[in-house]
């Protein structure tokens, strides 16, 4: 996983996943790195309060 598949992201406690912190949302939120998935090229969404992501498409987890 090179750092150019690597986005900043905000994840909040509900289990949503934002590339940009929403006008209407709250602050409480992680600011997490997420890759999109090799396999799918969709963005893997972290866990919150977890250091996993996963994706969608189910062939990928991810560790940081």
């Amino acid at each position: 996983m090179n750092a150019e598949n690597v986005v900043k992201v905000y994840v909040y406690p509900d289990g949503m996943v934002y590339e940009e912190p929403p006008s209407w949302g709250s602050d409480d939120y992680e600011v997490r790195e997420a890759p999109y998935c090799e396999e799918c090229d969709e963005l893997m969404e972290p866990h919150y309060a977890e250091p996993f992501a996963s994706c969608s498409c189910k062939t990928m987890e991810w560790y940081r």
